[in-house]
């Protein structure tokens, strides 16, 4: 299991644009993406944890969250 420290910030995107599988940093913790529900207020992201826990992340409209990757990755695995 990677610590927080062990992942990089490389951009901030509105909720639209992530895809399945990609990973997000809200409030100092990681969650990956497994689906995305458009609402009449914004987005809700359905993540699992680190503890491979399903959470609801809502995110409103007009807010940017910050796509991550893990920061001990070398080039050619990204």
């Amino acid at each position: 299991m990677l610590t927080m420290d062990e992942y990089k910030i490389v951009d901030s995107i509105y909720p639209n644009y992530l895809e399945v599988g990609d990973l997000i940093k809200v409030k100092d913790e990681v969650f990956q993406v497994i689906n995305l529900k458009d609402t009449d207020s914004g987005f809700d992201l359905i993540v699992l944890d680190n503890y491979d826990e399903t959470k609801v992340v809502s995110v409103p409209d007009n807010k940017k969250v910050n796509l991550v990757l893990q920061d001990n990755l070398t080039e050619y695995e990204v």
